[in-house]
Parts: structure tokens; sequence; C-alpha cells
């Protein structure tokens, strides 16, 4: 299991898993957790200043491919979300497969927790500008934000090649375990090109 939450979230919503699952905490944040800011920010911060912490993530993620992996975060659908769109990406998935993959996070979320989020929000935030914010960060998966995310990817340069699996490599991923994803996903029933 791969737990991205920050020592905080832990401490308030320890995992429980059956005796012998081995559990890596890997946080993203390594700081603060954002509570109203845009989705699309998050993610370019995710990308540009945790970059490090997104690779071990992915990595981890590939190394525990074959003896099957959860990755989770508090809600499934920010931190994780982009940790498996890597991993996917990486692995050769195509964008669309891994956009649409995505954008079902927000529907599969439990009411119970969509209720406890609102809850929360209802407590911290009285500005009905910011609490709308919060609600979609915390709340939504848009898939025009993932898709943006994968955009930026395959545009940029990092070490004269683009995509998911040229950052990972300039971030220290070693190309043995791309190969290991490519193998791995293959046929596994995850988004495919």
């Amino acid at each position: 299991m791969v737990d991205l939450r920050e020592p905080v979230e832990r401490a308030a919503a320890p995992d429980v898993v059956p005796a012998g699952t081995r559990v890596v905490n890997l946080p993203l944040y390594r700081g603060e957790i954002p509570v109203s800011e845009p989705i699309e920010a998050v993610y370019r911060h995710l990308l540009q200043n945790c970059a490090q912490a997104v690779t071990n993530a992915v990595g981890e993620t590939i190394r525990s491919l074959n003896g099957g992996v959860l990755v989770h975060c508090a809600a499934g659908k920010d931190r994780t979300g982009l940790v498996i769109a890597l991993t996917l990406a990486a692995a050769g998935a195509s964008r669309r497969a891994i956009v649409e993959d995505y954008s079902r996070t927000e529907a599969a979320l439990p009411a119970s927790f969509r209720q406890a989020v609102l809850r929360r929000l209802d407590a911290r935030i009285a500005d009905p500008v910011e609490k709308a914010a919060a609600v979609r960060l915390h709340l939504s998966s848009p898939p025009a934000v993932l898709d943006h995310v994968l955009t930026v990817l395959a545009e940029e340069s990092f070490g004269g090649e683009t995509g998911a699996a040229a950052y990972l490599r300039k971030h220290g991923l070693g190309q043995d375990l791309l190969d290991h994803a490519r193998t791995s996903l293959r046929g596994s029933g995850a988004p495919a090109a």
C-alpha cells in the first residue's frame, strides 16, 4: 500500500489494514495541505515543487505492481490521481484512457465522504467563492485538468525528451522501473493505448 497523505492526515485517520500488509508512507506535499486553491494550481505545485516525492511514489507503485498495490491519499483523486496517471502514461497508456479513468473518480466518491468534506469546509470557510473553490478542489476530478497536466508534460522538454516517462527519468526514476511498468500493466485491465 502506498499512502500519499501527510503525517497529520495519517494521525487523524490511520490506515486499517490486514496484518502483514506493507504500508509505505510517501507524503507528497511535505507541508501545508491545500484547502481552497484552484485544482490546477495544486497539480502545478505537485509537478514543479514536489517532483521528487511524486517520482518516489510512482516508483514505489511500479515496484509493487506484481503483488498488487493500493495507492491512496485522503480522497483518492488528486495526489493519487496524479501518481496513477503518471504511472499509466509512463507505461504507455493513451491519454484518452487515462483522463477517462481519472474523470470517473468524482462519481465514485462515497456520499458519506462527500458529506464529511462539506461539513469540514462549512466549518472552516465562510466566503462563498472560496468555499466553491474548496469544494471543487476536494470533490471534483475535471477531465480538462488532468488532460492539461499530460499536455504540459508532452510539450515540456526534460533533457531533450518529453512526456511522463521523461519527467520521471529526470527526477530519478530508472529505466528498469519504466520497463517494468510497461511490461506489468500490459493486459492487466489498465487503460491501454
